[in-house]
């Protein structure tokens, strides 16, 4: 019956040492587990910071293109004025040299005028002159 007992006893303490082992590595499994959930965890958190530093910037190139667009659109509007401003100038270039042009035309015309009338003028003294020396 002692015998039966001491390797009962034994076979309790190979249990125990067999447990032992078991929470042992139970343990080291846990904080292996922990550390990795702390490892996630600082991942996760780095990823969030990159999430929103790629957030940041998209909406820092989303401002940038909202502002281009306008200063584009201010530059299309500004060219169309300034093109509508040189039409209007260059029409009205335009009609003051066609003023100009029926101003130098009615000059010839009065030119043309007064030198026919010279002429006529110039023939009359003429003839005047040859038929006084001809008396």
């Amino acid at each position: 019956e002692q015998r039966e007992q001491e390797q009962q006893l034994q076979q309790a303490q190979q249990e125990v040492a067999a447990g032992q082992r078991a929470l042992g590595d139970a343990q080291q499994e846990l904080v292996q587990l922990r550390q990795g959930k702390e490892e996630g965890q600082h991942r996760e958190a780095q990823l969030q910071q990159a999430w929103n530093r790629e957030q940041e910037a998209v909406q820092q190139l989303q401002q940038q293109v909202a502002e281009v667009e306008s200063a584009a659109q201010e530059a299309r509007e500004g060219l169309v004025a300034a093109e509508a401003r040189a039409q209007a100038e260059l029409q009205a270039c335009q009609q003051e040299l066609q003023a100009s042009k029926l101003e130098v035309q009615a000059v010839r015309s009065e030119l043309e005028a007064v030198r026919d009338n010279q002429a006529s003028d110039v023939r009359a003294d003429m003839e005047a002159l040859s038929s006084e020396r001809l008396k």
